[in-house]
């Protein structure tokens, strides 16, 4: 609904959302404490350096619901491996390439089997 703007915001707790289309999200709308959190997806991008494509390559690092989590990446090292590679595919092949699948090189972890990580449909 947001991509075709029926709706100015979404009001979730799951992060999805922005990779789905939501322009801004607001979180923690059931705390009682707490500020809610509002996070606009353009100044997010922005801020963060980052492309559509490139954000989306990034969660598909950090965990999603379609591909198996990849073992020794959160966030900081999924930001960090899309600033330096820009795609899954070239840190696919930096790992596959430089690192001869073991933890020797600049970064350590473990892909999950390619036929289980299907990322371009998760894309």
């Amino acid at each position: 609904m947001c991509k075709v703007g029926k709706v100015d915001c979404v009001g979730t707790e799951d992060m999805d959302a922005l990779t789905f289309g939501a322009k801004l999200l607001i979180r923690d709308i059931n705390q009682k404490k707490e500020p809610v959190t509002e996070i606009n997806h353009e100044i997010m991008l922005k801020e963060l350096g980052l492309t559509e494509e490139e954000f989306i390559d990034m969660c598909i690092l950090c965990g999603c619901d379609y591909v198996p989590r990849v073992s020794g990446i959160g966030p900081v090292k999924a930001y960090k491996l899309i600033q330096d590679y820009r795609t899954l595919e070239k840190i696919i092949d930096y790992f596959n390439e430089e690192n001869k699948g073991c933890d020797e090189g600049k970064y350590k972890f473990g892909l999950p089997k390619a036929e289980d990580f299907c990322y371009e449909d998760a894309r």
